[in-house]
């Protein structure tokens, strides 16, 4: 009793350490412990105690009981059931064993029969609180209203009225099975909470595009897809033109405007197997496998693109970006050799290829 005590008070002081911060692992985990300790000493106590009817098999019956879900316990506390499959199963093991303990004093003792029933029914919600299957769900609470019709046929307790009984077996069978529907909800809503903090750690929220950690990310399918081809790499580094006079002219909100249009460009220009990103400010970059994109051409596309914009801007902003490109090469193990300086060095070329458009026309 101390120790269920102690689960209740102080949960993260005594689960182990592989499975606190796994709520399925840790209530299977915290249950099977449980019901080893209580349906363990129970069996054995009321058979060495005053109660002289309580049958020797019985207690050997929950002793059994008792080590069965002791395994259960260490085998998850060590980590050896971890998957959701091996949880359920081992969470739907011991609600059945525990389950047959209670039927088998039942039987053993009919005095009783009642407060043994309100047990049963009680495990049954608990399997709904734990069992994530639904056919799982449906099987035990079938199993679990039949055998407890027939131990209470064949019992002979006048306390007992099975009639009486069958209203508190629909109210636990409905409350299982909306314990099964709130629990799945919720983890639905976690599962959900993970998945969209996972994207937005991956996406520039203003544009859409992957940002630098999710470009690292993507960039690993044109890897593989360029080592499964043989073909080379190459980078493009793209960036917007004087965008800085966008927002001191127009403001902040137009400036996003040109981002976003810009961001529009990369998707309408690339290719499925391309992987656009926005690396940071006003500077993107593209990743492809096979022949670079000429950079000129490239340019003429993307700002052809921007002039869509409304007026306002482009009469203030004449759309244009500057595009460097640098060609990558995988190595002898069919790794590339530096994808953070292959995005460098398209970025440096993008530099030099501003710097010779702005000095021709002065030398000219």
């Amino acid at each position: 009793m101390m120790i269920v005590v102690m689960m209740l008070l102080r949960p993260q002081g005594i689960l182990p350490s592989r499975v606190r911060g796994l709520p399925h692992a840790a209530a299977v985990f915290v249950g099977c412990a449980a019901g080893s300790v209580v349906i363990g000493l129970y069996g054995p106590l009321a058979w060495l105690g005053a109660r002289s009817g309580f049958p020797a098999a019985v207690a050997l019956f929950d002793v059994a009981v008792a080590v069965v879900c002791a395994c259960l316990a260490i085998a998850v506390a060590r980590g050896r059931i971890c998957t959701g499959r091996g949880l359920e199963l081992s969470a739907s093991l011991a609600l059945c064993t525990l389950y047959w303990a209670t039927l088998a004093e039942m039987v053993g003792e009919p005095s009783h029969a009642q407060p043994l029933t309100a047990h049963c029914c009680l495990l049954l919600v608990v399997a709904g609180v734990v069992i994530r299957s639904r056919a799982a769900l449906v099987g035990l609470a079938a199993g679990a209203v039949a055998s407890w019709a027939i131990a209470a046929v064949l019992i002979d307790s006048a306390g007992l009225d099975p009639s009486l009984w069958w209203s508190t077996w629909v109210i636990a069978v409905v409350v299982a099975f909306a314990a099964q529907l709130i629990t799945g909800a919720e983890r639905g809503v976690q599962r959900r909470v993970r998945r969209d903090a996972q994207t937005s750690s991956l996406v520039d929220p203003l544009t859409g595009l992957a940002n630098r950690r999710g470009f690292r990310t993507q960039a690993q399918s044109v890897l593989a897809l360029a080592q499964r081809t043989g073909q080379p790499l190459w980078c493009a580094f793209i960036d917007v033109d004087h965008f800085k006079s966008v927002n001191d002219r127009l403001g902040h909100e137009a400036g996003d405007l040109v981002l976003v249009a810009v961001a529009s460009a990369l998707r309408a220009v690339a290719r499925v197997s391309d992987v656009p990103a926005r690396w940071g400010g006003d500077e993107f970059v593209l990743l492809g496998h096979g022949a670079p994109p000429d950079e000129r051409d490239l340019e003429e596309r993307i700002a052809g693109q921007l002039r869509q914009l409304p007026r306002g801007i482009t009469e203030v902003w004449p759309p244009s970006v500057t595009v460097g490109s640098a060609p990558g090469t995988l190595g002898a193990d069919g790794k590339p050799v530096d994808l953070a300086g292959l995005v460098d060095q398209a970025d440096r070329g993008m530099y030099e290829r501003r710097r010779r458009s702005r000095t021709t026309p002065a030398t000219a």
